[in-house]
């Protein structure tokens, strides 16, 4: 029998030879897990799993999740002002291919055809981008800051939330250590006694047989 219990909700996920189908379902678009019993009688969702491997997971899921949300909103907003920096007017030809975020940021295939580095309007739009890392653009959730300093931010709020998981989990490992020892001073079973009477009746057993 192997069952899943969280916040008062229980759920056997294999009894016997028995197991639903589908025992665990991710819907990757809405992100939420869904446990099934093997009857497919009772189910828990996410919303239930706060402890243990799978809670540990979660969590962990949604602190990337939140980092990767971020990189993106950098990204998009960094695309939208280089844009707007090269490409005053929005009739002319883009640096970034429009709507791109950390996992495609791309400059436009044709970015580089016929153009004249010369020319000095491309020397005063160099110019205007290179004057975007002082100014004080506005990101999503009304942040308004420097592009270095929104990026340094989540640097140090990854550094900070692995610190913080490192600190956890020896916490835990030390929590798990001093009940473990605990349950052994209570139980009273030492190894080393249990070991030494085991050598001497095998020691009696021994002469006995001779």
């Amino acid at each position: 029998t192997v069952s899943f219990s969280g916040n008062g909700s229980t759920v056997t996920l294999v009894s016997g030879v028995q197991t639903a189908a589908d025992p665990l379902q991710y819907n990757s678009a809405t992100g939420q897990l869904t446990l099934n019993s093997f009857d497919c009688a009772t189910s828990v969702s996410t919303d239930t799993v706060s402890g243990g491997t799978l809670g540990g997971l979660l969590e962990a899921r949604d602190d990337i999740q939140n980092t990767m949300d971020r990189l993106d909103d950098f990204t998009s907003t960094l695309i939208d002002q280089v844009n707007a920096a090269y490409n005053p007017s929005g009739a002319g030809r883009n640096v970034f291919q429009a709507g791109g975020d950390a996992s495609n940021m791309e400059v436009v295939s044709d970015f580089f055809n016929g153009q004249d580095p010369a020319a000095p309007a491309l020397a005063d739009r160099a110019l205007s981008i290179a004057g975007l890392q002082n100014e004080s653009v506005g990101f999503s959730g009304g942040v308004t800051t420097r592009f270095s300093v929104f990026l340094s931010d989540i640097q140090r709020q990854v550094g900070s939330e692995v610190q913080d998981a490192k600190t956890r989990a020896n916490f835990q490992e030390t929590l798990v250590s001093e009940l473990d020892a605990q349950q052994q001073s209570i139980s009273g079973v030492s190894l080393d006694e249990e070991m030494v009477e085991l050598m001497k009746h095998q020691q009696i057993y021994q002469a006995a047989a001779k």
